[in-house]
């Protein structure tokens, strides 16, 4: 019965290493796409960012300047 035990507390370790070890992998995985998304998010707002200044800077165009 001790023996048994014994294999099964083992058995548990086990499945708990292995568990931890996949969830610190989707941990990992996580994160990185969350700071690859965040790179992404500031990228576009940079573009926005850059063509907002460029349409503020152009001429108005004949239509554009009669609403003015």
């Amino acid at each position: 019965m001790l023996h048994e035990s014994q294999q099964e507390v083992e058995k548990l370790k086990e499945e708990n290493k292995a568990l931890l070890k996949l969830v610190s992998s989707y941990s990992i995985d996580t994160q990185t796409r969350l700071d690859m998304l965040q790179i992404s998010n500031e990228n576009i707002l940079g573009d926005h960012e850059r063509l907002m200044a460029k349409l503020k800077r152009r001429r108005p165009l004949p239509s554009e300047a009669s609403r003015t």
